[in-house]
């Protein structure tokens, strides 16, 4: 349904009968609910409406804009079935609408970030790396390949400028509806969550007499003698040169702060597009490949079917020949039973007739097991058929 559809569906019945009729739990129903940025009933809500009591409505707000239908490129969905095979959607390559017409989009989207010189109201990630500085207590025995970890690391004046950017950097994502995280002590490296796609950054120093991570000589380049603000795209492993950097040179990152968050939603626009197509052509292998494995399963299940099948066969010539062949030798018993009697009865001096008699009815005993006729054991070559 539509993201209107379940507004609707959501302020028509409680929570936990919409998610029940969906098929889904109530926790899930109202997390999509989040990420949607639909509003739903406050705790109370419903039992205030049946009490006859006046209740409150919350319209349906504008979607942000990294939220909207067409910011970032939406990746074509591989659906699956419940017997997990993929349904025709993947035949279909993912399309776009015009990348110069969104880029104007975006950079229209972006407001112009008028960074303060001083933190007046600074964004709550920046207010609790404040609370955390504020209870750092200085150290005697500082480390000169950790200065960062020994007393408070936002007192310099650069640290400061840093604050002031980031903090109306990350004001601007919140107002366009982007999430951001960060995962470092200092307050340097970020997550940030457009419209579901995953971009990092790493906004730090570089330069001047203390190692850190851009002055670092691993990392391929000579850092200044001056301290200066540096801002990083970076992969999430951080094992990569960073995608896109940006520094103070010559102007102060303050008057760029526009134009990086612009180009960074521009990344984010042509990675998701990218990553769609190349979802797409996975699944398109995944599905080919699936094919040649049901192919392959089909050809060994024929190829065994005739294998059993001609096996069959064989086996009911094979008892075919072995009844007639045990018949013959059935046959040959009785007509040497036969024989011996009829020279027996022309001897001289004959064996004694009891004798012969028992002889003769255990050899036409034992012609009779293996005649199949007599014994009716040809019936069992009938059921081979």
């Amino acid at each position: 349904m539509t993201r209107e559809e379940l507004y609707a569906q959501v302020w028509s019945q409680p929570m936990r009968t919409l998610a029940k009729s969906i098929g889904i739990s109530d926790v899930a129903l109202a997390k999509r609910c989040k990420a949607a940025n639909i509003p739903a009933p406050p705790r109370g809500w419903w039992a205030r409406k049946e009490a006859g009591k006046a209740v409150k409505v919350t319209p349906l707000p504008p979607q942000p804009f990294a939220l909207s239908n067409y910011f970032p490129a939406r990746q074509v969905s591989t659906n699956r079935r419940e017997d997990g095979t993929l349904t025709d959607v993947i035949s279909q390559a993912p399309s776009f609408r015009d990348l110069a017409a969104v880029t104007d989009e975006i950079r229209a989207a972006v407001k112009p970030i008028k960074v303060p010189s001083v933190l007046t109201a600074p964004h709550p990630i920046v207010v609790r790396l404040l609370a955390q500085d504020a209870k750092r207590k200085p150290s005697p025995s500082v480390s000169r390949y950790f200065p960062d970890r020994h007393g408070p690391k936002f007192q310099s004046p650069i640290q400061q400028r840093r604050l002031c950017i980031l903090s109306s950097f990350l004001t601007e994502l919140d107002r366009l509806g982007c999430k951001a995280s960060g995962n470092t002590h200092a307050g340097e490296r970020f997550s940030i969550s457009i419209g579901g796609f995953w971009v990092y950054i790493f906004f730090g120093v570089e330069g001047g007499q203390s190692p850190g991570y851009f002055n670092n000589s691993t990392r391929g380049h000579k850092h200044p003698d001056r301290e200066r603000l540096r801002l990083d795209l970076v992969d999430h492993d951080d094992r990569s040169p960073p995608k896109r950097t940006w520094r103070e040179d010559p102007d102060p990152l303050e008057r760029h702060a526009t134009e990086i968050l612009r180009e960074l939603l521009i990344y984010t626009e042509t990675e998701t597009r990218k990553w769609a197509l190349l979802s797409h052509k996975w699944a398109l292998e995944e599905r080919e490949r699936k094919i040649r494995e049901a192919k392959a399963a089909a050809e060994k299940a024929e190829a065994d079917r005739v294998a059993r099948d001609n096996a069959a066969a064989q086996a009911r010539i094979d008892a075919l020949v072995a009844g007639a062949d045990a018949l013959e030798k059935a046959n040959r018993i009785r007509r040497y039973v036969e024989a011996v009697r009829a020279t027996n009865a022309n001897r001289a001096a004959p064996f004694p007739y009891e004798q012969l008699e028992s002889w003769s009815r255990w050899a036409l005993d034992e012609a009779d097991t293996l005649d199949p006729v007599s014994s009716g054991r040809f019936t069992s070559d009938l059921a081979l058929e």
